[in-house]
């Protein structure tokens, strides 16, 4: 079974890279171009892997091809005829990095096909399905129908591989179904690979007698094909120009069923069947090529015809057509050492179970060697990954740093913008508040000149004044003339505050009243609260204070300080005289000075 596993394989994804070509009529070409078409075509039919990589050579070296497209038919090569499968992942990994590669969705597409062919030759089915998914969801991006249901199929091979049978044979019967009936080339042939997939799934699974009617299938699809061609549609134009080239893929497929069909008549005792089929094999034009000969090997062991196999094996050495370290091989060799020893040749039987025995032994080693790169492989993709996560957790930090720092900013500007708009209001404000004490001070101003033109008048002579009191008392209540006595004292009390300036001395206090006026010093608090508009004396003091203040500030050439000027005023505290300023004007003398500049 292991054999026709990897028989499989090769034509596969051999036939898999042939039939590719017909993706040159789909809208989605990239790759596809009609030279690459031919040339792929060319070198899954060669003979030997010298001619092709001769091809590939010829093709780089004149343009034809880029880097991607050799490397990517290099490896095709290294599957079709050496069957080194991890040689073919080593080679298909670094690929799928390329910028040529990443851009171009179809070269993409086939070597991830390949290397899930090739993961599968290899024995791990968890990355053949990953590979086939990849391949999958390209075909869908690709708007291919036919390539989409056959990968399908692809990951359903794996998961039989992986013991879920039922699951996986029901998404290759879905992909199957999908493409029954469809009559574009591409889906026709999508179908008759995936019915070779169902062909491995069924060998996988020892079910023989399943894989006859799909044989049959295939057998009659390609009769039609090649009896009605005009009910093909979209069919490569360089098949629809040349019969012979078609002539010659069907005539690859057929060869193909015959030989799965001579396996399973032979594997279900049907020996009759099975050498009736083997003819048939050996008519078809293909069947001379390695390829074929490489199919029919097993079938020809079950029907116990070592003499044609050892003649095959022969070839396949001599060509270098299979990997000489491999369980392939040494089932190969197996099957020589019971040739031989039917064949009467004791001596050969045990020369090649020697060399099977040694062969296992370098496969164990090579087992070892594969399990401990495969180990390193996984430390450094783990180390990689630690590097990727710690460069985007610093990415995402400096990300977010980044927008702390820029909100900051907005916001900085959107509070300065405030702060500068409601400055600007407030010193609109201030201008206005100014205007208006300077209309209230202008106003008191012409107030006081008044009562000073008429202190002066009534100062004449003391003769005049007490004639005028005592014309004015004639006639009034004492109540009265105690009222026009009181308020001369009240104006006494002014004027010697006015003229003398007594409230520019910071120790200024109550009994320098009573001494300079000789009052009464109650008589002094209720004359105040009584005539002045304040409530106590230390209120009426200080709006002289205020606004001997408010001269200065509004002459001042913006030198003197604030603490000259509030000593200068006879405020014994800075601290007072600001709250003081404030509560009076709404501002602070600094805020104050500077809109009186501003407004003039």
């Amino acid at each position: 079974m292991d054999i026709m596993k990897q028989i499989y394989n090769i034509v596969a994804v051999a036939c898999m890279a042939l039939m590719l070509c017909c993706c040159s009529n789909s809208d989605n070409t990239e790759t596809d171009s009609d030279e690459f078409d031919v040339m792929l075509n060319t070198i899954v039919t060669s003979e030997t892997a010298e001619k092709a990589y001769s091809i590939i050579e010829n093709a780089h070296s004149n343009g034809q091809i880029n880097n991607g497209q050799r490397s990517y038919l290099r490896a095709v090569v290294v599957f079709k005829d050496r069957e080194r499968f991890d040689s073919v992942i080593t080679l298909c990994q670094p690929l799928v990095e390329m910028p040529e590669v990443k851009t171009d969705k179809k070269l993409l597409y086939r070597i991830y096909a390949l290397m899930a062919n090739a993961a599968e030759g290899c024995g791990n089915y968890a990355d053949m399905i990953q590979y086939a998914t990849k391949t999958e969801n390209l075909a869908q991006k690709l708007g291919r129908i036919d390539k989409q249901q056959e990968m399908m199929g692809t990951v359903g091979y794996g998961m039989i591989l992986l013991g879920r049978s039922k699951e996986g044979m029901r998404m290759i019967n879905k992909g199957l179904e999908k493409l029954r009936g469809r009559t574009e080339w591409n889906c026709r042939n999508s179908y008759i690979i995936l019915s070779k997939i169902k062909i491995a799934a069924l060998d996988e699974m020892e079910n023989f007698s399943g894989i006859l009617p799909v044989c049959q299938d295939i057998i009659n699809n390609l009769s039609n094909m090649a009896n009605h061609p005009e009910r093909i549609t979209k069919m490569p134009k360089e098949w629809a120009d040349n019969k012979q080239v078609f002539s010659k893929a069907i005539d690859f497929y057929r060869t193909q069923a015959l030989a799965y069909m001579a396996y399973s008549y032979a594997k279900t005792n049907q020996d009759d069947k099975a050498k009736e089929t083997l003819k048939e094999f050996y008519k078809t034009e293909y069947a001379n090529t390695l390829d074929a000969k490489r199919v029919i090997v097993e079938a020809l062991g079950e029907l116990e015809l070592y003499d044609k196999m050892l003649v095959i094996y022969d070839e396949i050495d001599k060509n270098n057509g299979a990997d000489t370290i491999s369980h392939a091989y040494s089932e190969e060799l197996q099957y020589k050492a019971r040739a031989a020893s039917a064949a009467g040749d004791k001596e050969l039987a045990r020369r090649y179970l020697r060399r099977t025995i040694a062969l296992n032994d370098s496969l164990h080693k090579r087992i070892d060697q594969e399990q401990m790169a495969r180990m390193l492989s996984v430390y450094k993709v783990h180390e990689e990954k630690q590097k990727a996560d710690k460069a985007a957790s610093e990415a995402k930090m400096l990300l977010i740093i980044i927008v702390a720092l820029g909100t900051i900013t907005i916001i900085t500007v959107i509070l300065a913008i405030r702060i500068l708009h409601q400055s600007k209001k407030m010193k609109e404000k201030n201008r206005s508040i100014v205007g208006i004490i300077d209309k209230v001070y202008k106003y008191r101003k012409n107030y006081v000149d008044q009562l000073q033109k008429e202190d002066r008048k009534r100062d004449e002579t003391e003769e005049n004044h007490l004639k005028e009191q005592s014309i004015v008392h004639e006639g009034k209540t004492d109540k009265e003339i105690e009222e026009d006595e009181d308020k001369h004292l009240f104006l006494l009390i002014d004027k010697a505050m006015r003229e003398k300036k007594m409230y520019l001395d910071c120790d200024f206090q109550r009994q320098t009243l009573i001494d300079e006026l000789h009052l009464d010093r109650n008589k002094i608090g209720r004359l105040i609260r009584k005539y002045s508009g304040y409530q106590n004396l230390s209120a009426y003091i200080n709006s002289y204070r205020l606004e001997h203040a408010y001269n200065i500030l509004t002459n001042d050439d913006m030198r003197t300080t604030i603490d000259n000027i509030s000593r200068q005023s006879g405020f014994t505290t800075i601290r007072t005289f600001q709250r003081l300023f404030k509560e009076a004007y709404g501002m602070t003398p600094a805020e104050f000075r500077e809109a009186k500049h501003d407004k003039t």
